[in-house]
């Protein structure tokens, strides 16, 4: 079944919605091996960029996310991903290491984290923590490039 096209079936009950509907994907294609989903609409025209095709592949043990920006004439082309998770994180040679089970990497940019403190007991007691860590992947000058996750 390799390469085979896989249907997405949206609910009918979806279509009553309209909330965040200006920011709706305008392409989705998925196959067994990756998806490929195109944002035309997702940033507000003061940010610049016109349109973000994202990529996702399941590798053999890792997921690669690719991003490609097209940007507006004379735009910056600085580009901040961020990613949330609720597992412990350390930085090794621009990597972020999560959990001491998974390395992030970008092939452009540098690689910072952050913890954030929750400030709700329900969020606290649903995630046995009481923060979050924020990583953020900041790439500027680059109109593609790839985030991967990969299992150690």
């Amino acid at each position: 079944m390799k390469g085979k096209t896989l249907a997405v079936r949206i609910p009918a009950w979806a279509e009553k919605y309209e909330i965040g509907a200006e920011y709706k994907t305008d392409s989705f294609e998925a196959t067994e091996e990756e998806l490929m989903v195109s944002y035309p609409t997702a940033y507000p025209v003061e940010a610049g960029i016109e349109k973000l095709t994202r990529r996702l592949a399941l590798e053999e043990n890792s997921l690669r996310i690719t991003d490609h920006f097209e940007f507006a004439k004379g735009c910056s082309k600085n580009v901040k991903e961020i990613l949330m998770c609720v597992r412990p994180v350390c930085m090794e040679n621009n990597t972020a290491i999560v959990d001491e089970r998974f390395k992030i990497s970008s092939s452009a940019g540098k690689i910072a984290y952050e913890q954030v403190p929750f400030d709700d007991e329900r969020l606290t007691s649903d995630w046995n923590t009481d923060f979050c860590t924020r990583i953020v992947i900041e790439c500027d000058g680059a109109e593609e490039f790839c985030i991967k996750v990969e299992r150690i």
